[in-house]
């Protein structure tokens, strides 16, 4: 690119303060300028020689200044075509790049996703799915967010959530849901509890003895599915200790304190010193469903997505 002083600005142009170029006039200029040739820059524009020319001007007009100093040999430019060329490549540079990231935003493969879980997804569904999401969009960034049941629901309605694992049944017209597992339940026991020697055990049996169960503020959704059970059976339900989180249960069973009763995706954590056997008289499964709002964004529909695909015994919730 070659540059010279040029002469002096001309008068009664509108000055930089009033007048702002259009895109059009922009890239029209940016062309001439690089191609030092009107002709080249019309040739890459896709439009007439003589209108690029009438742009040229017209821009040269309002601004009140010469950008180009034309010979009947060569085109160049200006001191003061030279620092507009320098300023507003980069301005378009950055425009063009901006238009860039917002089409990959709307079309999901960027930006971010606010994910939800709670200790039933821990082990397997969550992980499974944020690998293989990641694995297919990595510039999408995905936050997760350990909540309870209830916790998920209420960030889900306030758009503080995008998507969340919780318990189900889940049943709301604002938002749509995939069944990922239902789990089995399973007695979760001290390695050397009496009940760890047989090979089932009954509900009856778990009553008796001193429980571990989740708090009633954290496990709010599967504390009143236990209770349903129990009360169904004519059992009482009354835990010995009640930590909050899922490492604080199986910590006090494995330490002998207790018995518990937990979805079979727990026992694939392969805990030492938890023995686990079935439950004869509960035919109770919980299940883990992957909730969203009906009006997600593309990024949301994408995850789902890789929900479907990577975990084929899943289905659509009935609604």
């Amino acid at each position: 690119m070659r540059c010279i002083a040029g002469p002096p600005a001309r008068g009664g142009g509108e000055t930089g303060v009033r007048y702002l170029p259009d895109l059009e006039a922009l890239q029209s200029f940016l062309a001439v300028a690089e191609e030092l040739s009107f002709r080249r820059a019309a040739e890459r524009l896709h439009i007439d020689h003589s209108a690029i020319s009438r742009r040229i001007k017209d821009l040269e007009g309002r601004l009140g200044f010469d950008l180009f100093y034309r010979t009947t040999r060569e085109v160049l430019l200006t001191e003061a075509g030279r620092v507009l060329y320098e300023e507003n490549r980069a301005l378009l540079d950055g425009l063009r790049g901006s238009i860039e990231a917002a089409r990959r935003v709307s079309t999901g493969r960027t930006g971010r996703i606010r994910l939800g879980y709670m200790s039933f997804a821990a082990p397997v569904a969550m992980p499974a799915a944020v690998a293989a999401f990641n694995g297919r969009f990595p510039d999408v960034s995905v936050e997760i967010v350990y909540m309870s049941t209830q916790g998920q629901k209420l960030a889900l309605a306030q758009g503080r959530l995008d998507a969340g694992f919780l318990i189900g049944p889940f049943d709301h017209g604002d938002f749509d849901m995939l069944r990922i597992v239902a789990d089995p339940l399973l007695a979760a026991l001290p390695i050397a509890h009496d009940l760890a020697r047989q090979e089932a055990v009954r509900l009856r049996d778990l009553a008796a003895r001193p429980l571990v169960l989740g708090s009633i503020d954290m496990w709010s959704a599967y504390r009143l599915l236990l209770d349903e059970m129990f009360t169904s059976n004519g059992l009482p339900l009354r835990p010995a200790f009640e930590p909050s989180s899922m490492l604080g249960i199986l910590g006090l069973v494995a330490a002998g304190l207790g018995a518990s009763i937990l979805p079979d995706s727990i026992r694939q954590l392969g805990l030492p010193k938890i023995a686990w056997r079935p439950i004869t008289d509960c035919g109770q499964h919980v299940e883990t469903m992957l909730v969203w709002p009906k009006a997600a964004g593309q990024t949301v529909t994408l995850f789902v997505e890789t929900c479907r695909r990577l975990l084929p015994l899943a289905a659509a919730a009935p609604g």
